[in-house]
């Protein structure tokens, strides 16, 4: 996201004044408690063009320091349309795109090889449903977001 919001002003230690570059209107960035000392090390200068200024490295990999006040763009982006999770709540597969499977589990990558790879439904609805139902059956849960 780093050509897509802008620093336009630094309004104070936490605190800056943006512009969201795909729709050109202005939001007011707030760095939160929980990420200031990673983007106070990253600093705010010198912005990459690749990634977004308030990406910052957390214990997952990465974080939004600023996840509360981002902008319309960031709370509409989804980077996958369907995540699967196992018995356990852990994330065993996704898909994006239209229906690219990217599995993580090879228990659930057998799965979707031999019952929901055939699967034929043009509407997307139904393919979700369809699929879904394949999963909740097998155990996993599945949480599907509005394409």
């Amino acid at each position: 996201m780093g050509r897509h919001i802008r620093v336009e002003r630094k309004m104070g230690e936490r605190d800056f004044y943006c512009r969201e570059m795909v729709s050109g209107s202005f939001f007011v960035a707030h760095i939160e408690p929980s990420a200031f000392a990673a983007f106070s090390k990253k600093g705010d200068s010198g912005q990459d063009e690749t990634s977004c200024i308030f990406q910052v490295p957390d214990a997952q990999g990465y974080s939004c320091a600023i996840y509360a006040t981002r902008p319309v763009t960031c709370r509409n982006f989804r980077c996958c349309r369907m995540r699967i999770f196992d018995r356990h709540g852990v994330i065993a597969g996704t898909v994006k795109g239209r229906r690219s499977f990217s599995p993580i589990s090879p228990e659930l990558e057998k799965l979707w090889n031999e019952h929901v790879r055939p699967i034929q439904a043009d509407d997307d609805k139904e393919w979700d449903r369809n699929v879904q139902e394949v999963l909740l059956a097998s155990g996993y849960s599945v949480e599907i977001f509005d394409s």
